[in-house]
């Protein structure tokens, strides 16, 4: 079945894929990439894996959707809500003056997925 904005899903699909591809690099490389938003390099390697492990995981979800044309509705609502999550976090550590203002701007791609996908769920809502 045809969804109404699929074609525009299916490229936020993958622009979100090298998106989580490249925050995984970041994430990899804290030594390099955390001073440049201002955040604190992780204490301990277990939280930083499983913090990668996630990224990397819903980027071949992303992936896969965008691949496959298949449109899984509860996974992009969970990545909508996950990627408005991500974004708020850095904004109410931002408020509370633990990170700089530059970590939610470098954030802020991840709101520009999660109101994407939240625009495709919203317009599509009586499809599935």
């Amino acid at each position: 079945m045809r969804f109404k904005y699929d074609r525009w899903l299916t490229w936020s699909l993958y622009a979100s894929t090298l998106y989580n591809a490249l925050g995984a690099i970041g994430l990899a490389l804290p030594e390099v990439f955390y001073p440049i938003v201002g955040v604190p390099t992780p204490t301990h390697p277990l939280y930083q894996a499983v913090t990668i492990m996630t990224v990397v995981l819903f980027g071949i979800g992303y992936f896969w959707l965008a691949y496959t044309g298949h449109r899984d509705r509860t996974f992009l609502a969970i990545a909508a809500l996950g990627k408005a999550s991500f974004f708020g976090i850095f904004v109410v550590c931002w408020l509370g003056g633990y990170v700089p203002w530059m970590a939610p701007l470098g954030a802020s791609g991840d709101l520009v997925f999660a109101v994407l996908f939240g625009l495709w769920l919203w317009e599509n809502r009586n499809t599935a």
